[in-house]
């Protein structure tokens, strides 16, 4: 129906019609459901991706998504990446995925705070930029498993139970880099390099105990 929703669940499955839809609020995707049009999002709009089988973003996800609510992903069995994306926030909640997909080349952009309760991987060969704080929360996965792509953070928080996961290649020209302040009291996995050795002064770390500068090169 043509018309104006704080918030609006589209479940079962098969396109649903959205021409001259506009969502205020939360526009959630469950079921194998799909939108015809993309609808237009209000300033305080989320889109949640909740379905029954994995997801992939399609029309009713645009190359920026600039609502104050961004784009939770609340799919266990996961949700990838179409195209190229900017997104206000990324929420990962709990027994979720989120995933940039293995075999493109699509950037990933967040402009706000990127909260992992879930697990996000970006598993692709494109540069990934998150401008504000991403926060691995207990039982959250943040994985970094190609050593071909960049990924760029301005705040990096572990918590404790969380989990950083990289596979590093120090040789590489590609790199994850941190701007800003850099805390791990969870579990970091890497592969490929020495930390030890690969840290070089771009952000103030705390990892676990003692101070450092540090700089990690894919």
């Amino acid at each position: 129906k043509a018309q104006a929703y704080s918030n609006l669940t589209l479940s079962g499955s098969g396109s649903k019609t959205t021409t001259t839809v506009t969502v205020n609020g939360i526009l959630n995707l469950a079921g194998t459901a799909t939108v015809s049009v993309v609808p237009t999002y209000g300033a305080s709009s989320t889109l949640e991706y909740s379905g029954s089988g994995a997801q992939t973003t399609g029309t009713e996800f645009p190359a920026s998504f600039t609502g104050t609510g961004g784009v939770i992903s609340n799919n266990a069995l996961g949700v990838t990446m179409n195209a190229a994306k900017t997104v206000s926030q990324l929420t990962v909640n709990a027994g979720a995925s989120f995933s940039t997909g293995t075999t493109s080349t699509y950037t990933l952009t967040v402009t706000g705070n990127t909260s992992i309760s879930g697990t996000l991987t970006l598993n692709n060969t494109g540069t990934m930029t998150f401008g504000g704080t991403v926060t691995v929360n207990s039982g959250g996965t943040f994985s970094i498993p190609n050593t071909t792509n960049t990924v760029q953070v301005t705040n990096l928080t572990v918590s404790s139970g969380g989990t950083l996961l990289h596979n590093q290649n120090y040789a590489s020209s590609n790199y994850l880099g941190v701007s800003g302040n850099l805390l791990i009291s969870g579990t970091y996995n890497y592969t490929g390099f020495t930390p030890a050795i690969y840290m070089n002064a771009a952000t103030t770390a705390n990892i676990n105990t003692g101070t450092t500068s540090v700089f990690y090169l894919l």
